[in-house]
């Protein structure tokens, strides 16, 4: 098998791309040895060079661990996520779907009180009201794999709003529990380059490229609660879309 250049990008990459598919389809899974360089180039389809760049690059991003003089290993820690955008679920009941409701936590690095007219908008309210904005990364397994930033009337949470004191991972559950419960979302999928988020985020994730999931959640009146940017990291997320 020889890998087929087709989007002009480094060998190396593509490599690196087609080992992550085959640790998706489960052909090696977290703690398995894979096959000898000899080995791994013949079935792939890429010189030495190319292969240690690309182990080299997964290594990086916390795929892979190379252990010198015994072989490279897919990292015990390691795992890729696979979900459907046909369901309306917070970021926090798609990680516990995953199992990893002991094993996954979040990290608020932000939360403030903004005022901004595109955000009104996108939001259904009076230009000049208050925004309660709150970033945060979300982890699983000790791996930031979520860069989440949510806008919320002010007027729905409050001037005073505190979302570490309410000592909830999950947004939705703490709307649900305001009576507030999110019934349906507009949600638009784009990809993003890590160049455009904020450097203290960058520091946290080693994805070059996120699955951008723009949503507006409604309520039960129709009303927007929620106006929400989630960055998924590509190296640990996939989405299906079911089409008819």
């Amino acid at each position: 098998m020889a890998l087929i250049n087709r989007r002009k990008e480094p060998l190396s990459v593509l490599a690196k791309d087609e080992i992550l598919r085959m640790l998706e389809n489960k052909e090696y899974l977290p703690g398995d040895m894979l096959p000898s360089l000899e080995e791994f180039c013949k079935k792939i389809g890429v010189s030495r060079t190319t292969l240690r760049e690309a182990l080299k690059m997964l290594e990086k991003d916390g795929v892979v661990t190379l252990k010198q003089g015994v072989g490279t290993y897919v990292s015990k820690g390691w795992v890729f996520l696979k979900d459907s955008l046909n369901t309306l679920r917070s970021s926090s009941e798609m990680l516990r779907s995953f199992g990893f409701e002991k094993e996954s936590n979040s990290k608020v690095i932000n939360q403030e009180i903004v005022v901004s007219e595109f955000l009104s908008k996108k939001l259904n309210i009076t230009a000049g009201e208050g925004i309660f904005k709150l970033e945060r990364i979300r982890y699983a397994k000790q791996h930031p794999v979520i860069y989440s930033i949510d806008f919320l009337p002010v007027k729905l949470v409050g001037k005073n709003f505190d979302f570490r004191a309410t000592k909830q991972q999950s947004l939705y559950v703490y709307l649900e529990s305001m009576g507030e419960k999110p019934q349906y979302a507009h949600t638009t999928v784009s990809a993003v380059d890590a160049e455009e988020l904020p450097p203290q985020v960058r520091s946290e994730f080693n994805t070059k490229i996120f699955l951008l999931l723009e949503q507006q959640s409604f309520n039960s009146d129709n009303k927007i609660i929620d106006y929400s940017l989630d960055h998924y990291s590509s190296e640990y997320f996939k989405f299906d879309v079911l089409r008819t």
